[in-house]
């Protein structure tokens, strides 16, 4: 199998990866890291980085090391379908490309994977929203002030039920 860094890499990779997950489910096994590179690279056919030999299990922990350094994803772990939730799977192209190739992780092209999903799941896309970050010198949101508030504000109701239960 091939594995290249462009768009028309990551259209093959996603299309394989839709079929492998069909295939799996056809014949009621779990659609996880280990079992797809296991139908991808038979015996013999691992990939080389740097020319190096690397057994499947050095494979699949490389993989889901770098697609998830701390650790939700694992050989066992079970994928959801990249129809629904793209985004570990996402992860999931990204570390094999990252291992087969010997790229560094961020020398894989993002826009390109994700362009390719658009192209094999028409009318989705994969959303990059960035976390927005906290400032430091605001206090939390939902801390004890607004706790206390919410109280004070449902205390007039919670006491007009109360009453109005004892008078009928």
């Amino acid at each position: 199998m091939k594995i290249d860094n462009t768009q028309e890499g990551f259209v093959t990779l996603w299309r394989r990866l839709e079929a492998t997950r069909q295939l799996l489910a056809g014949q009621c096994r779990r659609f996880c890291v280990r079992n797809v590179l296991r139908s991808w690279f038979p015996p013999g056919a691992l990939p080389k980085p740097r020319g190096e030999e690397m057994s499947f299990d050095d494979l699949v922990w490389n993989v889901c090391r770098t697609a998830s350094p701390a650790g939700e994803i694992l050989g066992w772990t079970e994928l959801p379908p990249p129809g629904i939730d793209p985004r570990p799977v996402r992860e999931l192209l990204r570390a094999l490309t990252v291992v087969a190739l010997g790229l560094g992780a961020r020398q894989v092209n993002f826009r390109a994977l994700d362009e390719s999903y658009s192209l094999v799941f028409p009318g989705k896309r994969i959303d990059v929203a960035k976390k927005k970050r906290e400032d430091p010198s605001r206090p939390p949101e939902g801390g004890d002030r607004s706790l206390a508030r919410s109280f004070r504000t449902q205390m007039p109701r919670i006491q007009r039920i109360g009453t109005d239960a004892c008078n009928s």
